[in-house]
Parts: structure tokens; C-alpha cells; sequence
């Protein structure tokens, strides 16, 4: 069960049967996800927020950088982390 905003690096592939999974973990190493701590298994949709880059691996496409991934409705939505608040400003 995935908590309702997991952040690290995301890798989402596709089984033999045609499954897609994103899968959040720890560490992207020789093109495979390590330390999976969240999957979300056949979502309905995949949105990624274009800021978002992707790599091809060995099983499927994996972020460069860590992001934040959630449930909105029928879709697991992929966003880039925003930093640039200043809580100073708040």
C-alpha cells in the first residue's frame, strides 16, 4: 500500500502480460530500480508532468531525478519536485 505522496526515483515498466508498473525506489542502478518502497500495478492512466525527464532502461523508462508520485482519480500522476518556494515568504 503506498502512502498518498511517495517521493524518489520512479521506474515504470510493462510486463509480458502488458502490465505497466510504477514503481518508486531508492536508487536507479545499471538501469534497474532498487529499493522499490511503492508500486502502483495497471494503472488506468500515467501522467507525467513534462518537467519530468525519463531515460530508457533495461526494463521500461526510469526518472533522472527524484519526483513525487500520487493517485488523482483513475491516474498516477509522475511530478517534478518544486524547491524554488521560499517559506520566508509565506
Amino acid at each position: 500500500m503506498t502512502i498518498p505522496t511517495d517521493r524518489g526515483l520512479v521506474a515504470i515498466t510493462k510486463d509480458a502480460r502488458g502490465r505497466t508498473a510504477v514503481m518508486v525506489g531508492t536508487s536507479i542502478a545499471d538501469g534497474q530500480i532498487d529499493g522499490v518502497y511503492a508500486m502502483h500495478v495497471a494503472p488506468k492512466q500515467i501522467v507525467v508532468d513534462p518537467r519530468v525527464r525519463l531515460s530508457a532502461g533495461e526494463h521500461g523508462q526510469f526518472t533522472t531525478e527524484p519526483v513525487e508520485v500520487y493517485e488523482s482519480g483513475n491516474a498516477v500522476q509522475i511530478r517534478a519536485l518544486d524547491a524554488t518556494a521560499d517559506l520566508r515568504r509565506m
